[in-house]
Formats: structure tokens, sequence, C-alpha cells
């Protein structure tokens, strides 16, 4: 019984360290906005801060795939943190690197604040820690979470 309790104290020692030391968990990747950033952005913009929501939403959707098997076999994904970079093509993200992009993208279209997110955290799965964003307009607040394909 105290092997079995010390392998679990063991195992969640080591599942909080790494939910401290990864990138935009507790720690926040510095919002970047660059010119380049601002010109894919622009695209997204609308004269209404919700369609420019949705907007980049579908971006994020139609650009970063959410296959679960990717979560462990990508899983040093987690610590890239440059937006750009990840912009330049198809692939797997989690959630972290989605609400990254998501962010970055509505800053940059002029429309949003670091203000405007509130970065959210639940357990799916009995064990895997899921971030997802309520994004503030007027007096309405969405809920985001690309990785799962929801909006509301």
């Amino acid at each position: 019984m105290a092997q079995i309790l010390t392998n679990l104290g063991i195992a969640i020692f080591i599942y909080i360290l790494g939910f401290l030391i990864t990138p935009n968990h507790v720690f926040y990747t510095r919002i970047k906005k660059t010119k380049r950033l601002e010109r894919i952005a622009k695209k997204f913009r609308s004269g209404n801060k919700e369609k420019t929501l949705r907007n980049v939403y579908s971006h994020v959707i139609n650009n970063f795939s959410n296959e679960k098997y990717n979560f462990i076999l990508q899983s040093y994904k987690l610590f890239f943190t440059d937006v750009e970079k990840l912009l330049q093509k198809k692939q797997f993200a989690q959630c972290t690197l989605q609400n990254l992009v998501l962010i970055t993208l509505l800053i940059n279209t002029g429309q949003f604040k670091k203000e405007d997110f509130k970065r959210k955290w639940r357990i799916i799965h009995g064990i895997i820690l899921h971030q997802y964003i309520l994004v503030k307009i007027k007096n309405k607040v969405f809920r985001v979470d690309p990785l799962l394909r929801k909006i509301s």
C-alpha cells in the first residue's frame, strides 16, 4: 500500500511540475504584435467584433487539427510559442497553442485587447487538463474552444 501511495505521489508531482513548466498553462506567452501578424489578422477583421471572432475561430479550426493520438505523439509542441511559425502550415496543435493563435490573431486585428480574454481550465477524460477561452464582447461572453470545436 505504501508503494502505491508513493508511486501515486510521484505521478501527481510529475503531472503538476509538467503543468507548471509548460508555456501557456500558468505563465502565458507574451502576445506578439508584428506587421506580418497584423496583415494576416486584417483578413479576418469585420465591422462586427463577434463576426471577427467567428472568422478567426474558423481559421484556427481549419488549420489546426485535433486528433487525440497526436496529443502524446506531438507533446513537444506544447513548448512552441512562435505564432508566426505555427501559422505557416496546417498541423496539429494542443489546446493551449490553438488558444494562443486565436488570441494573438484577435489582438492583431486591433479590435480586441488582452483584457477581453480569460483562460479557463477543466479536466477532460479524467486526467487531461484542458484550456478554453472566455471572450468578452460588450455585455456578452463567448466560450471559445477551438480544440473541441465549440463556440457559444
